[in-house]
């Protein structure tokens, strides 16, 4: 297993983001492309495909549990999430504000570089917007996206949980019992680790874990092969623009 998982990593490695964005953006559902157009997400097409599909899979297999996303920013990965899953509670965690630096030496001059321009004031939005995490209101600028999309974070169903991710967690993890599917896209090593280490044990068999950013980040990509050596339960799949990690048992029948 460890040489199938490290030949797929090798593999995603070489060949980096896949082309076809025109192509994977005609194949996305209409809620995913609204959001693409309205600069809700910085997901690539071929990337939001894939979280599609990712949902489309747990559905298929059955696999219970709710969905969680660590690292909502302006919340078009988040609505297209909640929108397809739509009999799954959603949870989104996000600080809704500037993100931490980089705090590992496992991140890499890329990471450091890339915060430096975010922490100056002169990083760039989505197609010449505003950067998301200089808006006032972040939390409640996604909120009324979520509303504008027939989506109300009620708390319930659909739940945003403010904060950094250590603080966040526990405070939301005794409501939800099972994972079938988590949206990992926060950069850096330390959060990348923590979160999967903190859902690893209520991903449900068969569960999926998608990655955004272990093909663009030192420290996501550190983060996950150290996790994979821990947690043999767990294999990588890399379709076009995503690594996943789906966790190995038989889905239970009751």
């Amino acid at each position: 297993m460890a040489t199938t998982a490290a030949g797929i990593l090798a593999r995603a490695r070489r060949i980096g983001r896949a082309p076809g964005e025109a192509w994977a953006f005609a194949q996305l559902p209409p809620i995913a492309r609204a959001v693409i157009r309205e600069r809700l997400t910085y997901l690539s097409p071929v990337k939001m495909l894939e979280l599609q599909r990712a949902v489309r899979d747990v559905d298929a297999a059955t696999v219970p549990g709710d969905v969680v996303e660590f690292g909502v920013a302006l919340g078009g990965s988040g609505i297209a999430l909640s929108h397809t899953a739509s009999t799954r509670a959603f949870h989104g965690f996000d600080l809704f504000g500037l993100i931490p630096p980089p705090s590992s030496d496992k991140d890499g001059e890329r990471a450091v570089q890339r915060y430096e321009v975010i922490a100056s004031g002169l990083s760039a939005g989505i197609r010449g917007d505003e950067y998301y995490g200089y808006l006032p209101d972040l939390l409640g600028t996604v909120k009324a996206s979520f509303t504008r999309h027939g989506l109300p974070v009620d708390g319930g169903r659909i739940a945003l949980h403010p904060g950094l991710f250590d603080e966040g967690w526990p405070l939301a993890s005794p409501s939800v019992q099972a994972i079938a599917l988590a949206h990992v896209d926060c950069d850096w090593y330390d959060p990348v680790r923590y979160c999967l280490d903190a859902i690893a044990p209520l991903i449900s068999p068969r569960g999926i874990i998608v990655l955004d950013d272990y093909l663009d980040y030192d420290g996501c990509r550190a983060a996950t092969d150290e996790f994979l050596t821990a947690h043999a339960e767990f294999s990588v799949r890399h379709r076009r623009g995503n690594v996943s990690l789906v966790k190995s048992g038989a889905v239970s029948d009751g």
